[in-house]
């Protein structure tokens, strides 16, 4: 971010600069430069040049954010999404302040009158832009939901697919004991970490008979704040309320869930307290001959997730 980058024009076969232009002799000519620096846009993060001089073509790159153009005659243009929202916006108030220099032409306009035709004209192009963009992002939102549902089922039926690799690996020490912790996904808005041995026989034996009793039809999320049933989700849940009050004489639930808010403070700097928060949740999939719950699973395969 914020580098400078030198591009330097370089002669073609004949040896003159600005091929195709009317001064394309080298001693009227010199060969230009042109500096680009990188901005602070969120989203040029990847930023691609592409050279458009006729003796010069760069390989496309995939999975960029910002895309800089060089012209033949060395003029710079930067596409980005500031550029494209710039672009948009030009075009609408060009366009209306066309239509109104004209009505003022022919129309005794007062300023007021003036200003009232121009958002009348504005507005309706941009509320098309709007309703453009919104179904744009409900597609890709679409898209991205469906293919969530079928990586889940693909991922849940192969139970040969590998662990995904850490990004990271790292020690947790907790009450004198050492924990591996590899990090998957570590963003401000989400993060996946895996604790090796962070659940004990005795604890996780705990959790299956307080929910024994208590397991019913798994439910998910119904986007507007409630739960529903859905026929694929093949899969049985329990609440699990936390006995804070026997933490001190060593019950193993409560035990297990101060180990959880002990990491998951550490690990984001939330600083959650018990307090008004929900019980622990058991998941178990049902399967053919298996069973996996993910966060008992059968006190062999153990698999523990927090949600924040």
């Amino acid at each position: 971010m914020n580098h400078t980058f030198l591009v330097r024009e370089i002669p073609d076969e004949s040896g003159a600069c600005n091929s195709g232009t009317s001064i394309a002799q080298p001693s009227l000519a010199p060969c230009k430069t042109v500096l680009l620096t990188v901005n602070e846009h969120d989203d040029q993060g990847k930023t691609e040049i592409v050279l458009s001089a006729s003796t010069y073509i760069q390989p496309v790159l995939s999975n960029v954010d910002a895309v800089i153009h060089i012209l033949g005659d060395m003029t710079v243009e930067v596409e980005d999404s500031h550029s494209k929202a710039q672009d948009i916006t030009n075009s609408i108030t060009s366009t209306c302040q066309t239509k109104v220099k004209q009505k003022i032409r022919t129309h005794d306009m007062s300023p007021i009158d003036a200003i009232d035709a121009f958002v009348s004209c504005t507005s309706p192009l941009a509320t098309s832009q709007f309703e453009e963009y919104n179904k744009k992002i409900k597609d890709e939102a679409s898209l991205r939901t469906r293919l969530a549902a079928q990586w889940e089922d693909y991922t849940c039926a192969d139970q040969s697919l590998p662990t995904t690799a850490p990004k990271s690996l790292h020690n947790w020490n907790y009450q004198g004991e050492d924990h591996i912790v590899g990090v998957l996904l570590d963003r401000d808005e989400a993060k996946i970490h895996y604790i090796k041995n962070f659940i004990s026989s005795e604890e996780c034996a705990a959790i299956e008979s307080a929910a024994s009793s208590n397991l019913h039809e798994a439910t998910v999320a119904d986007g507007a704040g409630g739960s529903q049933l859905i026929s694929s989700r093949k899969a049985l849940q329990a609440g699990i309320r936390i006995p804070w009050d026997k933490e001190g004489v060593g019950d193993p639930i409560a035990v297990l869930a101060r180990r959880l808010y002990t990491y998951v403070n550490e690990a984001t700097g939330y600083g959650i307290e018990e307090a008004g928060q929900e019980d622990i949740s058991l998941s178990s999939t049902l399967g053919e001959e298996s069973r996996i719950p993910s966060l008992i699973g059968t006190c062999h395969t153990v698999m523990v997730s927090v949600m924040v």
